[in-house]
């Protein structure tokens, strides 16, 4: 889930000397920022996961879709004003909806409507510039990914049009609104080997296979550079899942981390210097980030952000500084 509209002012990245002497985001960092970094997390009053929002240091941690119930809202994604987060609801019984709450935690409103058919997952959402939304439904019996507005009277459009075992899924829009990257997997064997997909943002675009499948999950997690030049992603195509960066145009593949433990889902910073990712190499699955800036001749230095030992799930960097009534 991941789009970047608009420039912020450049994230300070004299921190390498730094990093090594403290290990922390906060003090490393040496700004003090407006926007915010959507995630989900475990909350353990009642053992549900919710839709957090946290400063970019890791503090000012809110809750925005607690509710009191163990349920399961996960995959945020900003809208591109920065004012508004849709997620993907499950339920108890089977099925998953798309859902938007404003940033404040109100006004929660579900955008597919409750499935009459059980199983039908609604998932994966992804913020168009013109306040539309794809998501990844299994609606038609395999994933394919469809288009809604968040008001009532929009109707619902079918982006791709392919045959099961084909499953299309995880979708992220280009900062212009003109294109989409997403995994397709060519299987029906869960989870599937994935390969990143781009297409234009049109109904029934032909898709372009930018990355060939490689082993177990295969690429997942694509993310749209703010200009739009390269895409980020995750892939176990190693031993483990690491972040890599790809042009457009499939070239200029780079390996970013390096590490034994997992790290994955990545999300770029509005100035496209950073990416916030997962990772599992602090033992915990905690949000940390890393500058692009400067990454010749050696990977990026990365530095942990949150430290709360709570299982965590699909980080998004909020777009812009939120902008009211736009």
């Amino acid at each position: 889930m991941k789009l970047r509209r608009t420039l912020i002012t450049a994230i300070i990245a004299v921190f390498a000397a730094t990093l090594a002497a403290t290990g922390s985001a906060s003090r490393v960092m040496g700004i003090t920022p407006t926007d915010k970094i959507a995630y989900t997390n475990l909350d353990k009053r009642d053992a549900g996961f919710d839709v957090m929002l946290a400063s970019i240091d890791g503090k000012n941690v809110a809750n925005i879709t607690h509710d009191g119930t163990a349920r399961k809202y996960v995959d945020p994604n900003w809208s591109a004003n920065g004012m508004k987060v849709a997620y993907t609801g499950y339920y108890a019984n089977g099925g998953a909806d798309i859902y938007v709450v404003n940033a404040n935690g109100k006004g929660a409103v579900n955008i597919t409507g409750r499935s009459v058919h059980p199983g039908v997952l609604n998932i994966h959402p992804t913020w168009a510039p013109d306040g539309s939304i794809v998501f990844a439904s299994n609606r038609a019996g395999h994933f394919e990914l469809y288009r809604i507005g968040i008001a009532a009277t929009n109707r619902l459009v079918r982006m791709t049009k392919t045959a099961a075992p084909i499953q299309n899924l995880d979708p992220d829009y280009s900062a212009d609104g003109k294109m989409l990257v997403f995994s397709r997997v060519m299987t029906s064997v869960t989870p599937g080997l994935a390969s990143l997909y781009t297409m234009r943002a049109v109904p029934y675009a032909s898709a372009t296979k930018l990355t060939p499948p490689t082993m177990r999950l295969g690429e997942r997690g694509a993310s749209w550079s703010p200009n739009g030049r390269q895409i980020a992603f995750y892939t176990d195509r190693g031993v483990n899942s690491e972040l890599f960066v790809i042009n457009r145009d499939g070239s200029g593949l780079r390996q970013l981390t390096f590490n034994k433990t997992a790290d994955r889902e990545p999300s770029w910073s509005p100035d496209g210097s950073t990416l916030v990712f997962l990772s599992d190499r602090s033992t915990y699955t905690e949000l940390w980030m890393t500058s692009l800036v400067g990454m010749s001749p050696g990977p990026p230095v990365a530095w942990q952000v949150t430290f709360d030992k709570q299982l965590k799930g699909a980080p998004d960097w909020q777009p812009a500084t939120p902008v009211p009534g736009s």
